[in-house]
């Protein structure tokens, strides 16, 4: 008879006993034939008992940096044969062997590199069985503060102001606040507090203070509401659209052809230069002279008479202008004769020469020279000398212009 391939039975011993049992197996066909024994299959058969099921009874954070975990376990633990301790991020997440325990001496596990929040979980094997405990949390109470960001840079586009700052490099930073204040000394307002990561606010401010400079503060927070120092003052300025106050012409003397034109200053702090412009009858402004002021007064040569106009201005550092108001005053010059002059030019100097003797009532002669902008007085001399030498230099001899009074 043929041989049955793939033939297979099963037998459940419910004898109760323990220790080491062996199994063999004869096999017997329909006319009594008694097959030889099979393999003989030995297996310890243990004794019934309650699986042991560990659980985490607490965890504290040492002065040395660790966290020790103390457990127990409920049931036969005799037949623990090895036990060992997980953590990680999240309850269900993976979680990443920390220490193992073969001997079980003192039922606790010690992690040397605890996170500020970590699950723990203790498994135990019995046999070819691992149980878990429930996951712990435990959250590390951090109490060092984040380091002081810093500003990078700033812009401003109209009256919004974008400022950027450099980016913290803690795992566990939840935002940052800035503070404003108008000047140095002052004590700062928090103007931004968000648990955000950007590193660029924009701001709109208010351009029609006189004061254009903004001073901020930056300091940065954790999640455990932990605070940086605050940054030092980092300037912001602003553009100056504020013109400076304008200045007053008060009045004007006259003496022969000089016009002294006496004004107040602006009151404006960031003035550095003024202009006086002039228009004689009703003829466009010009400008004469740019000038820093040391006293309350300017000259002003004229050569004709005539409606003068004067307006001063006070400009900064920006460019905006304080104008004044018109001031009006005619000139009237004292007749005079002709007198005739020569100018002769040498290699080394300049020769003027006039008539000293052709009019009594001529007392004074005065030599201007012509500069780009300005007629500049550079002598003034007697009548009487008849002849005036001056050094050439690079002078010209068609910019110069003599006056007798």
């Amino acid at each position: 008879m043929p041989a049955k391939d793939n033939l297979f039975n099963t037998y459940v011993d419910t004898t109760k006993y323990e220790g080491k049992v062996s199994y063999r197996i004869f096999g017997r066909n329909s006319f009594g034939q008694v097959s030889k024994p099979s393999d003989t299959l030995t297996i310890d058969r243990l004794p019934k008992f309650k699986a042991p099921i560990p659980q985490i009874d607490t965890i504290y954070h040492t002065k040395a940096g660790a966290n020790i975990i103390k457990w127990s376990a409920s049931g036969d633990t005799e037949y623990i044969k090895a036990s060992f301790l997980e953590k990680s991020t999240q309850s269900e997440g993976n979680y990443e062997l920390v220490e193992v325990d073969s001997v079980n001496q003192d039922f606790n596990f010690k992690d040397y590199n605890p996170n500020s929040k970590k699950y723990y979980r203790i498994g135990i094997s019995t046999g070819n069985r691992i149980s878990y405990s429930y996951p712990d949390i435990f959250q590390l109470i951090d109490s060092i503060p984040p380091a002081t960001p810093s500003f990078k840079e700033y812009n401003v586009e109209d009256s919004l102001l974008i400022i950027s700052w450099s980016a913290n490099q803690e795992e566990d930073i939840a935002g940052y606040r800035l503070y404003k204040a108008q000047t140095l000394n002052a004590e700062p307002s928090l103007v931004y507090d968000a648990k955000k990561l950007d590193t660029t606010l924009t701001l709109s401010e208010n351009l029609e203070l006189i004061n254009n400079e903004r001073y901020f503060y930056i300091a940065a927070f954790d999640l455990n509401g932990n605070t940086s120092d605050l940054s030092t003052a980092f300037e912001v300025e602003l553009p100056d659209i504020i013109p400076p106050s304008a200045p007053i012409i008060q009045g004007i003397n006259q003496s022969n052809d000089s016009l002294k034109i006496q004004f107040v200053i602006s009151s404006s702090e960031d003035v550095y230069q003024y202009l006086l412009y002039r228009s004689i009858d009703n003829a466009l402004y010009e400008l004469i002279k740019s000038f820093n002021p040391d006293g309350s007064s300017i000259v002003d040569l004229v050569e004709q008479e005539g409606l003068y106009k004067y307006r001063l201005i006070a400009l900064d550092d920006s460019g905006n202008e304080g104008i004044s108001k018109p001031y009006s005053y005619r000139v009237l010059l004292k007749k005079s004769s002709k007198i005739e002059y020569q100018i002769i030019e040498n290699e080394e100097s300049f020769q003027i020469v006039w008539d000293k003797k052709s009019n009594n009532s001529v007392r004074k002669v005065k030599i201007y020279y012509q500069t780009e902008q300005y007629l500049n007085l550079i002598r003034e001399v007697s009548i009487n000398e008849g002849i005036l030498e001056i050094d050439k230099g690079s002078k010209l001899l068609e910019n110069f212009k003599v006056i007798f009074i």
